[in-house]
């Protein structure tokens, strides 16, 4: 075994806790009978209160007692009033995911909520229930639950992405108190940065209406749907500038039904646009801000659509 890095001693061979010495002085080495657990935390964080969530609690939302060191599930009095007294005296840490990918999924996913309401968030849940990316949707006691439920909550407050309230606060009645995050969460720059953008974006256009295309953006469309053919860059094109705008879905679905109705039309012409509408109806539950709304107005439009193809 010489020169391997975890090389034990044999006055220490059996320990449980010994440290390699090419880990040896790193701040967060988890001893091996500790391997796993999702509470550990390291001893330069220990006493932290804002971690405490880390621990299970066994109680909704992983809600910590306020007065209280526990590192062990609780379990609720049997008696309703007893339990509910005990709930109201706990706080809800709420912890930004460390992970970008797991940030950005929590983040669009509460944005999709916003946008098309709890029915969406059903199917997700419904589809994507064995889908362990999509855990935070169902385990409630998790941090990342807990994260998302704050997310959502604090959008539908009128909150943003970049500023939030950082006070205390109930979301249910008689329910435990929430802790949000502080706002300079080094995690969260990102999507702040990417909020900003998009506020500055909107300024410069201050004529053109949310969820409306500019009369540039307009005639470009309108161009694309004339120039469409049933080449795969071509149509894939213009899926991709459609997804860009999918604030305007209605607009642009709209725009491609009307184009639709068009008798001197050529079949082929038709034909690549019926395809771009199977396109957008295929990537409407991709990752992309507003691109499920391009599924209810579509299928909206469907039965038109069909019924100026048999005219022609």
């Amino acid at each position: 075994l010489a020169g391997t890095s975890a090389y034990i001693p044999p006055h220490l061979a059996g320990t449980s806790a010994y440290i390699p010495p090419h880990l040896a002085g790193t701040s967060a080495y988890i001893p091996p009978h500790l391997a796993g657990t999702s509470a550990y935390i390291p001893p330069h964080l220990a006493g932290d209160k804002s971690l405490s969530c880390l621990a299970s609690t066994g109680l909704p939302f992983n809600a910590v007692p306020r007065k209280s060191t526990l590192r062990q599930p609780l379990i609720l009095p049997p008696n309703q009033h007893d339990a509910n007294e005990l709930l109201r005296e706990c706080i809800v840490y709420v912890v930004v995911p460390h992970e970008k990918a797991v940030l950005n999924r929590i983040n669009r996913m509460a944005q999709f909520v916003l946008n098309e309401g709890p029915i969406f968030e059903a199917m997700i849940m419904n589809k994507e229930l064995n889908n362990p990316k999509f855990e935070f949707l169902f385990d409630n006691k998790s941090a990342d639950h807990c994260y998302y439920r704050w997310r959502l909550y604090s959008l539908l407050q009128g909150e943003i992405f970049s500023t939030w309230r950082t006070e205390e606060f109930r979301m249910f009645k008689n329910g435990s108190m929430w802790k949000p995050p502080p706002r300079h969460s080094k995690s969260d720059l990102k999507i702040m940065k990417q909020a900003l953008e998009s506020s500055v974006a909107a300024a410069a256009e201050p004529a053109q209406k949310r969820g409306q295309l500019s009369n540039q953006q307009r005639d470009k469309l309108e161009d694309m749907l004339r120039g469409l053919t049933v080449e795969k860059e071509c149509i894939g094109s213009c899926m991709h500038w459609c997804l860009q705008h999918a604030d305007a879905a209605e607009e642009i679905v709209e725009c491609i039904g009307e184009s639709l109705s068009i008798l001197q039309t050529p079949p082929t012409v038709k034909a690549a646009r019926l395809f771009l509408c199977n396109d957008l109806l295929y990537n409407s539950c991709a990752e992309v801000q507003n691109a499920s709304s391009y599924r209810t107005k579509l299928e909206g439009k469907l039965a038109e659509i069909v019924v100026n193809l048999k005219e022609t």
